[in-house]
């Protein structure tokens, strides 16, 4: 009944901030964050005398194994990509961390056949997509972007359409006004997908 009664209080705080002069968007996250937490919150912990014996099943069935990264040294020392955990990829400007985000993207889209969403706040979309594109099929993102281009490479491109390229299952958004609560909101809708 506390749970009913919490979630009538989210009703109410919704239907406020509905009628209030705030931005629609920002309305929504905290919609969707209030009732997020509600989820979180009916959660039931565990005993590690109720974990023991699914974590050793696990460790003998092979052990903890995520998803392959495009590095096997990197999968090596991390254990492949694990569900529900937070991996950050930092390093000073201009050393290539969007092009190891776009590499795992890639290789979940097209190795593992998962759907991705990239979220980029320093790019624009269509930058981002020629990326993708100059790595599939081996042409300089900077010359695909200035289109000077042999005729066999205008092929390339033509034939990275028909040969599944706009098929791989990510999602970009490029939005520079992006929080974390939208960033939440667009895997959210990623995943309903």
């Amino acid at each position: 009944k506390a749970s009913r009664r919490h979630l009538v209080d989210i009703a109410y705080q919704i239907h406020a901030a509905a009628e209030s002069d705030e931005p629609y968007d920002r309305v929504i996250e905290k919609a969707r964050a209030a009732l997020d937490n509600a989820v979180l919150a009916r959660q039931d912990s565990k005993t590690l005398a109720e974990i023991y014996p699914d974590m050793l099943r696990n460790m003998r069935d092979g052990g903890y194994r995520g998803l392959s990264s495009p590095w096997p040294e990197l999968d090596h020392h991390i254990v492949g990509l694990q569900a529900g955990r937070l991996y950050t990829v930092a390093a000073r400007p201009g050393v290539g961390k969007s092009i190891i985000a776009q590499s795992i993207a890639e290789h979940m889209a097209l190795v593992h056949g998962r759907r991705v969403y990239f979220s980029t706040l320093e790019m624009q979309t269509e930058e981002l997509a020629i990326r993708f594109l100059s790595a599939a099929i081996g042409i300089d993102s900077k010359r695909l972007q200035a289109g000077h281009l042999t005729a066999a490479e205008w092929q390339a491109v033509e034939n990275a359409g028909q040969a599944g390229f706009v098929d791989m299952s990510i999602d970009i958004c490029a939005t520079s006004s992006q929080t974390i609560e939208t960033i939440r909101s667009g895997a959210r809708d990623t995943s309903r997908k």
